[in-house]
């Protein structure tokens, strides 16, 4: 029998894939033998497969029918090498012979929605191919959208000062921005835009606000916000005025200090429980012996919807000092909705 021969594809970088046949002796006494490898270059598509923990995106790159087995994965950021680590799985086998894998990164929603791209590169040896795939954010064609708010509970029951607000956002620009202010009674609007913000997505938010007396709302005098830009076909006017709706004011409730809290620590916790009010517009409002606090020192939950009843509930706790509460201070709580609903609360003697 003839020694047996090694042969090596690609100068040995080939090491799957390769079949090879017996020695045949020919007519001269001197043996042949063949080697084949199969070679299939792979397909590469890259997507976008959910969004992942601690706001990030991930994304997926699917590598299949390729043979053999043996590929090189590296991703880029906007055609650069990344420091971005990928989790490739391992390759699995499919039915006709050729291979599949997939590898996945998360990257940061910032740099997602901003419109950073994302590319998988494969290099296959064996078929000598580079295949690559690239996918970023779909940039949305975005027109400025336009919202004008009523009066807060604030507004008309605390500072008794009311005021409507055009809010213009998703602009790409602020320079061709024109908001005008219509009164129903003719009288001059006297309007005071606010700075230009940023939102999360890069676009800008504008608002205009129109100061009213309390009559003017009251009255349900109509007010109209006209809207102009570059990027709206048309300019947009939107109204607005005092409506009649369903209103039910809260029942409210103040709770005092846990006494394990009192025994323990210099500070007590106050809780303000308003419930069975709507609509869910409420303002609350905390005082010291009959005089407003800042509300830096009281936290309010946001209005929660009690879906049996169609009203909403909400809680405010105030952190007061122990001292404070021990010598009989007089703390309350104000609830602002349709009127103002106050419940007081202070140590009892003896306790």
């Amino acid at each position: 029998m003839p020694t047996p021969v090694e042969v090596q594809w690609n100068s040995g970088s080939i090491t799957s894939g390769i079949k090879n046949f017996p020695a045949v002796l020919g007519k001269s006494g001197t043996y042949f033998s063949a080697c084949e490898s199969k070679t299939s270059p792979p397909t590469v598509k890259v997507m976008q497969a959910s969004c992942g923990e601690n706001g990030s995106v991930d994304l997926v790159c699917l590598v299949n029918k390729y043979s053999p087995r043996d590929i090189k994965i590296q991703w880029l950021l906007n055609g650069e090498k990344t420091s971005i680590v990928p989790s490739n799985s391992t390759p699995y086998k499919d039915d006709d012979g050729t291979f599949g894998t997939f590898s996945k990164v998360s990257v940061p929603k910032e740099d997602w929605i901003t419109g950073d791209s994302y590319t998988c590169k494969v290099h296959h040896a064996a078929s000598e191919t580079k295949e690559e795939d690239t996918i970023k954010k779909c940039q949305e064609s975005v027109v400025p959208k336009v919202v004008i708010l009523p009066p807060t509970p604030k507004d008309l029951f605390v500072t008794k000062q009311p005021k409507v607000t055009c809010v213009v956002s998703q602009m790409e620009s602020t320079e061709s921005l024109e908001i005008k202010w219509k009164r129903e009674d003719g009288k001059k609007a006297l309007a005071f835009p606010t700075e230009p913000e940023i939102d999360y997505t890069g676009r800008y938010i504008v608002k205009s606000t129109l100061k009213l007396s309390l009559a003017d709302w009251t009255d349900g005098k109509t007010f109209t916000c006209i809207v102009q830009h570059s990027d709206l076909p048309n300019s947009v006017e939107k109204s607005i005025k005092k409506t009649q709706v369903e209103t039910i004011d809260p029942s409210v409730y103040v709770f005092p200090p846990p006494t394990e809290e009192l025994a323990l620590y210099d500070f007590a916790t106050l809780i303000c429980f308003v419930k069975s009010f709507k609509p869910k517009d409420m303002y609350i409002q905390w005082l010291k012996n009959g005089i407003a606090l800042d509300e830096e020192y009281y936290t309010n939950t946001n209005p929660i919807l009690q879906e049996e009843e169609e009203t909403y509930y909400l809680y405010s706790t105030l952190t007061i000092e122990k001292s404070d509460w021990n010598r009989g201070v007089t703390w309350t709580c104000n609830s602002v909705h349709s009127k103002i609903t106050s419940k007081d609360i202070k140590k009892s003697r003896g306790k």
